[in-house]
């Protein structure tokens, strides 16, 4: 998508232009930006990654899964991370009947997509806040939903009456 959205008078909405300035940006060792969606993992300030259930279980992600972990991925999620998150969530939450599917996003794109799918039906009225985040506003048209952009107040907070 190119970011220009009919709502700014097809200028690029204002979290489009926010992260072309910072790509637009020279390269600063103190900056990590995650505006492209594909970062150098050389960048991560970041070594490795432990995590500890109350049962002491102990998932701990370090060198090449690390780096791989930091990156967009595949659509459903890293195979590993999959696999463990599906036993916890089984363990958790037993559930008889048809398989479930367990889904970890990288990135908004899919998550958000997925969110709006199971809850909006052709037709359906959606209030989204100005401003937004273009795919949510492209995503939700798709959807056949009738869109009502609502204005945020940046001082108290929340959407304007």
């Amino acid at each position: 998508s190119s970011g220009i959205n009919a709502e700014y008078g097809g200028a690029p909405s204002p979290i489009r232009a926010n992260s072309n300035y910072l790509l637009s940006l020279p390269p600063d060792k103190d900056i990590l930006s995650l505006a492209a969606g594909s970062p150098a993992p050389a960048t991560f300030p970041i070594e490795s990654m432990s995590v500890k259930l109350k049962s002491g279980e102990k998932l701990k992600i370090e060198g090449a899964a690390m780096a791989a972990a930091l990156q967009y991925n595949r659509t459903i999620g890293q195979t590993g991370i999959l696999n463990f998150w599906s036993k916890v969530i089984e363990e958790m939450q037993p559930h008889p009947g048809p398989e479930r599917q367990t889904i970890v996003t990288t990135g908004a794109e899919f998550g958000s997509y997925l969110t709006l799918n199971a809850l909006i039906d052709d037709g359906d009225s959606v209030l989204i806040a100005d401003p937004v985040y273009p795919p949510m506003l492209l995503k939700s048209r798709a959807m056949s939903a009738n869109v009502v952009s609502v204005l945020e107040d940046p001082v108290v907070g929340g959407l304007c009456p």
